[in-house]
């Protein structure tokens, strides 16, 4: 009986296992063995203590988003299905596409950031096309989805973006790559959501002597809501103080560096 313990730093990925014993050589079935982030394990950056968290941020495959106007908030359903068939497998290709070093590929603060980046297709043909037209003819609307697996699926089959993504279609997708790595994740939904465009921490609206709105000079905007993830781990490159849930998005608005 040969038993084989991974580094709990070790690179997250897709890795041959071939056994020799003298002059036999044992490939287990596939040859190919998927090794993940592990929140179970006390030496790994994303180890949780609480099972019951562990049991709603890593494990349950189903839940809610909170989503509509600060005075009228409603829960969609959404599936996860982080377990469901080719996730894993879409997920793998995310991170190949992503060409994260294998450094890198140890520490999750940077995996979540390629995965954030991934699943909106802005300059990498990522998982999805975000659309806030109202015209959905040429794909799926947004408010249709009801969950992530048949968008994993598909993308991992075409290789293509998928039609069409908003906010909470982002965070919902990013979950279940986030959940299938192994980093606890949980979707967070805020509402009359500031976006400032000028890094000023103020939603600026200039007007004309007419009191007529100038749209040209400022983006600033308030949307009704807006959903993001929080992702758990220790940060090992920041001042202590920093462990714990982060903040993720994946919902296409500028680039970050």
């Amino acid at each position: 009986l040969l038993s084989v313990t991974s580094s709990p730093n070790a690179p997250v990925g897709k890795y041959n296992l071939h056994v020799k014993t003298g002059a036999n050589i044992y490939k287990p079935e596939n040859a190919v063995i998927y090794l993940l982030f592990n929140p179970w394990c006390e030496e790994d950056v994303v180890y949780m203590a609480n099972e019951a968290q562990k049991k709603e941020y890593v494990l349950n495959d189903t839940g809610y988003i909170y989503v509509g106007s600060a005075y009228n908030i409603y829960d969609r359903p959404w599936n996860f299905g982080q377990f469901e068939e080719f996730v894993l497998d879409a997920c793998m290709y995310l991170l190949d596409k992503s060409k994260l070093s294998l450094t890198d590929r140890r520490d999750p603060a940077n995996v979540s950031r390629a995965m954030s980046a991934l699943v909106n297709s802005n300059d990498d043909d990522g998982v999805l096309l975000g659309n806030w037209s109202g015209n959905y003819v040429s794909g799926t609307s947004p408010m249709d989805w009801i969950g992530s697996v048949t968008i994993l699926q598909k993308y991992y089959k075409t290789k293509k973006p998928v039609r069409y993504g908003q906010c909470w279609v982002f965070a919902g997708v990013l979950n279940t790559v986030m959940r299938c790595l192994g980093v606890p994740s949980r979707c967070v939904s805020t509402f009359d959501a500031a976006h400032d465009t000028e890094d000023n921490l103020t939603v600026d609206i200039y007007l004309n002597e007419k009191g007529e709105k100038l749209n040209s000079l400022s983006f600033d905007s308030v949307w009704n809501f807006h959903v993001w993830n929080d992702v758990w781990m220790k940060r090992k490159d920041l001042p202590n103080g920093f462990d714990g849930w982060q903040a993720i998005d994946s919902t296409p608005q500028e680039q970050s560096q």
